[in-house]
């Protein structure tokens, strides 16, 4: 920006040269990963970032996830993914916020399906693992990206797992 303007010993007309905001950058889709089954779901990419996940365990697999979001000056919370009555519910809270999401960790049982243990890497920290590792592992992480919103698969427990990422500014 530029500022023109007249003046002798007060000033008399100020005004600026200015260009418009470039558009902000596009949410790219990272597919989801684990087992099959389950119906698709997507909490969307229109968010700033994730505050807080919510993970409900049960004996051998993530029963459900929940997000809260981050929008402007906003909290929104998703919906409920999987059944949360057959759940112990653990909670993942982001604590400053200009902390972000930078990747999810994952395993999933090829037999039954359904997600087995969750891991989330921040700008700032990693989270303990939900659940119980397997060996059909994955990892959800773009370089250079932060995770804005999830979409996967559920039923009665979580089968699929995938983001929406942003470019860090």
């Amino acid at each position: 920006m530029r500022f023109y303007g007249k003046a002798d010993y007060t000033l008399r007309a100020l005004g600026a040269y200015y260009r418009p905001l470039p558009p902000p950058p596009d949410t790219e889709k990272l597919e989801e990963q684990g087992g099959d089954g389950g119906d698709y779901w997507d909490d969307g990419n229109s968010f700033s970032g994730t505050r807080k996940i919510f993970i409900g365990l049960t004996e051998n697999a993530i029963g459900f996830v929940k997000f809260m979001y981050v929008q402007n000056d906003s909290v929104i919370f998703g919906d409920d993914h999987g059944s949360k009555t057959l759940s112990d519910v653990q909670e993942f809270t982001l604590s400053d916020p200009a902390e972000y999401l930078t990747s999810v960790e994952g395993a999933y049982d090829d037999k039954s399906g359904v997600i087995t243990m969750l891991r989330v890497t921040t700008s700032n920290k990693n989270s303990r693992a939900f659940g119980f590792s397997t060996t059909s592992t994955f990892t959800l992480h773009k370089d250079g990206h932060k995770i804005v919103g999830f979409h996967g698969k559920s039923s009665y427990m979580l089968h699929q797992i995938g983001v929406h990422v942003l470019p860090i500014p």
